[in-house]
């Protein structure tokens, strides 16, 4: 018995053994691999200036050129755009790194979707695959970094990458997609060969390119271009403020926008300044370029923590149901029209959609505000103190509840 014992004990440590030399001989190849890997990428991005890369975008037949760097966008939140990326270089393409920043300002006006490789090969194969696709948060915005790489020997690589970016609108906010040129790089198949990328409309020095960058811009102006300036003053009521404003929230920031059906024109201002009043009421003056005159116009609000409201009429009134409906917009900008005023203060703004605002208001609001209880930076008071009495509480979170039990969501 006890020959079998040892010997059962002298077969356990040799498996032992065994594992472990297998488990660091497996540590070792990867690791080989691993330096193998980083050095042949580390060779081919060497910082060597070489060839250029002319990088220009297009949606639909606007293309940028050295002196149009913009295009306008006509859409409706939930359209998908499609932006041309074209970038062609004087030698062959290995690789691509590029930089796309969007939402600028904290604005999310845009999602990006996906990448689709226009350059292909005979058999209608893509010569390049997006190997990364990341979208992270920067500077009050979105920066989504793509690298495409193309692993075809060097006759069978093209100097030129065609492709496009989706991008899906979430609001009519005006945006820009921006190609920022600096901290994006393409490399040739040659060791230490790296290309310079150089926007068309690019005119200064590389200390320059992130002020001159490229992009297509989004503003949502409809078939507004050919119209006139017009001054709209609002007199609004934001939940939950009923008769006075907290001195905190004597001015607060929200957006404004105009609206027509039968022009297909939409107009949207952002960091609009509300002003309060007295009586617990806003006022605001916005002033909107480019309004064609029609009878159908509706006017939307929405606060810093509100839903979107909708209004058809310039002096609405809730109905016996206690609650105010637009279907249909009437308000009139005639030929010769150029100030509205509006008193839309019987209707009040719903509480519902906090920072970050993605048109509803749902659980992820009331998370967010619980999870902000009894913090005091000015940041988080901005986001979760709803009622600007400089805390944030059960107070704020059952006014949440209250306005989520109604049911608001953005009235787009």
């Amino acid at each position: 018995m006890n020959t079998i014992q040892k010997w059962h004990k002298q077969s356990h440590i040799s498996a032992v053994v065994l594992l472990i030399v297998i488990g660091l001989t497996l540590s070792l190849i990867g690791l080989l691999l691993q330096m193998r890997t980083k050095q042949l990428y580390k060779s081919k991005a060497a910082a060597q200036t070489g060839p250029s890369v002319n990088v220009s975008m297009s949606v639909g037949d606007c293309v940028t050129t050295s002196t149009k760097y913009s295009c306008a966008i006509t859409g409706n939140p939930g359209d998908l755009i499609t932006v041309k990326v074209s970038a062609i270089a004087t030698e062959k393409l290995s690789a691509a790194n590029l930089f796309f920043n969007y939402n600028q300002n904290g604005i999310n006006s845009v999602a990006y979707e996906t990448v689709t490789v226009l350059t292909k090969d005979t058999n209608n194969t893509p010569l390049f695959t997006p190997v990364l696709e990341k979208v992270r948060d920067f500077n009050e915005g979105k920066l989504l970094q793509l690298t495409l790489v193309s692993d075809r020997t060097t006759n069978e690589l093209s100097n030129q990458v065609l492709f496009t970016l989706t991008f899906r609108l979430l609001t009519a906010d005006p945006a820009n997609i921006i190609f920022v040129s600096a901290p994006s790089s393409a490399v040739g198949p040659i060791a230490n060969y790296k290309f310079v990328l150089v926007p068309q409309n690019e005119l200064g020095t590389d200390d320059d390119r992130l002020l001159k960058t490229l992009h297509i811009a989004v503003n949502h102006q409809g078939s507004g271009g050919n119209g006139k300036t017009v001054e709209l003053k609002t007199k609004v009521r934001f939940n939950p403020f009923t008769n006075s404003v907290p001195q905190a929230c004597s001015t607060i920031k929200g957006k404004v926008q105009l609206v027509s059906q039968s022009t297909n024109t939409h107009l949207s201002k952002s960091n609009v300044s509300f002003t309060a009043n007295t009586d617990g009421t806003f006022s605001a003056t916005t002033q909107f370029d480019n309004v064609v005159a029609a009878p159908d116009y509706q006017i939307l609000i929405k606060g810093p923590h509100h839903t979107q409201k909708r209004f058809c009429v310039l002096n609405p009134q809730n109905g016996t149901n206690g609650r105010y409906n637009c279907s249909s917009g009437s308000v009139n900008i005639g030929t010769t029209t150029t100030s509205l005023d509006a008193n839309l203060s019987a209707v009040a703004v719903p509480l519902g959609d906090i920072a970050v605002q993605n048109g509803i208001a749902d659980m992820r609001d009331l998370l967010t505000v619980k999870n902000l209880f009894y913090k005091t930076t000015s940041s988080d008071l901005t986001v979760g103190d709803l009622n600007c009495d400089g805390a944030i509480n059960g107070a704020d979170y059952s006014l949440l509840l209250g306005e989520l039990q109604k049911g608001y969501a953005d009235e787009n």
